[in-house]
C-alpha cells in the first residue's frame, strides 16, 4: 500500500469512529503539516488529529519518537 492510500485509510478509520465527524486529509501534498495527516471534528467540541505512519514494522520506540515530534507543534 502506498503512503497516499494509507493516509486515505486513516481518514476512513476516523470517519467510522463514533464521536467524530467530517474526517478529511489535512493540508496539501508537499506542505509542511507538522505530523498531522488527517483531521476531524469532535461531536462534543474540539478537533481530532490523525497521523499516518506506513511502515513494515512500528514498535514502542517508533511510537514515542513520532509522538515526541508531533508534540513539538
Amino acid at each position: 500500500m502506498d503512503e497516499y492510500t494509507f493516509q486515505d485509510l486513516t481518514v476512513d478509520l476516523m470517519a467510522a469512529e463514533p464521536g467524530l465527524r467530517q474526517a478529511r486529509l489535512y493540508g496539501k501534498r508537499g506542505q509542511k503539516q507538522f505530523g498531522a495527516d488527517a483531521v476531524a471534528e469532535c461531536v462534543k467540541g474540539g478537533t481530532a488529529i490523525g497521523q499516518s505512519k506506513c511502515q513494515a514494522a512500528f514498535d514502542e520506540k517508533d511510537l514515542v519518537k513520532a509522538c515526541d515530534e508531533f508534540y513539538k507543534h
